[in-house]
């Protein structure tokens, strides 16, 4: 009887470690995802503001 007892409250702590665990990996997972988007629209408005910027250099006009 001891022993099955013993093995519920580890089945119980070992659950609960795993809904901790999932937590913070969901937690780090949006914090991620936040910066790749962050990341992603400065590089798209670095382009866009260097293609303007190229586009109005003196060497792109012609004589």
């Amino acid at each position: 009887m001891k022993r099955a007892l013993v093995e519920k409250y580890m089945v119980v702590v070992l659950f609960i470690l795993v809904l901790v665990t999932f937590s913070f990996a969901e937690r780090d997972s949006k914090k991620l995802d936040k910066l790749y988007t962050t990341a992603s629209k400065v590089y798209k408005e670095f382009t866009i503001a260097f293609q303007f910027e190229k586009a109005d250099s003196p060497a792109s006009v012609k004589n």
